[in-house]
């Protein structure tokens, strides 16, 4: 299971379409946050992406998720000014969510147990 965690993460951080496509190049985690923090906001960016693009079951997942990290608020925050994505990147997005679903109770755990 730890190894799909990783997996995850790393479809994330290697996925540069996410981040530049549905935010630009200014918005992102910031450099001193460490990884967790990181894969954190973009769960919560993902979970805006997704809901822009009306995968609104993924979304809403995600979206709890996200709500249950700071960084991961930011995230969702960050994608609240934008009415579309263009590029048709939904389905990698939708894809990438499903991956980071897979292990959503140990994300949860985690989450929960950081943050609380």
């Amino acid at each position: 299971m730890r190894g799909r965690m990783l997996a995850a993460v790393l479809v994330v951080f290697l996925s540069p379409a996410l981040a530049v496509a549905a935010t630009g190049p200014k918005v992102g985690p910031k450099d001193s946050w460490d990884e967790m923090q990181k894969f954190e906001y973009w769960i919560g960016q993902l979970a805006g992406a997704l809901n822009l693009c009306n995968y609104h079951d993924l979304a809403s997942q995600l979206h709890q998720l996200a709500n249950l990290s700071p960084y991961g608020q930011r995230g969702w925050a960050s994608l609240l000014s934008f009415d579309d994505i263009r590029g048709g990147r939904c389905s990698s997005y939708a894809e990438s969510a499903r991956e980071i679903l897979v292990d959503r109770d140990r994300l949860i755990e985690y989450l929960t147990d950081k943050y609380k």
